[in-house]
């Protein structure tokens, strides 16, 4: 694990009428990016994430899925599934990408092309389920 970070910024975004999610940035801006997904139901993300990745590397993401951690409403079920979880992602993806400064361009250009975009850290992998 890697010294322990703050967020360079934390934030929250809408995604639909009901719910809104809990976002950290930590590392390099101009890093590989990264997302972290914890796992669930009911998981949430923790100082301890963001230590698993190098942060002079990696742009970390992490964020609080629907119904959990800081993410609002707390413990909601309602329109929570893995769909909704996909679509989620695909939301704070396209944010990330519309606060791209025009000197970031090569970043903007990799948050539009999701596919080379996305290192997914799975906890359940970390945990050898």
């Amino acid at each position: 694990m890697y010294s322990s970070i703050k967020p360079n910024t934390k934030f929250f975004i809408q995604v639909d009428r009901t719910h809104k999610l809990y976002i950290e940035e930590c590392g390099n801006k101009k890093g590989v990016p990264v997302v972290y997904l914890h796992g669930g139901p009911g998981g949430s993300i923790s100082a301890k994430n963001r230590r698993l990745f190098n942060p002079k590397k990696y742009w970390i993401i992490l964020f609080d899925q629907r119904g959990s951690g800081k993410s609002k409403p707390s413990k909601s079920i309602i329109n929570n599934s893995t769909n909704k979880l996909i679509d989620d992602m695909e939301k704070i993806r396209n944010f990330l990408k519309k606060r791209a400064s025009p000197r970031n361009s090569i970043l903007a250009i990799l948050l539009h092309h999701a596919q080379i975009l996305f290192i997914l850290y799975l906890t359940s992998l970390e945990n050898g389920r």
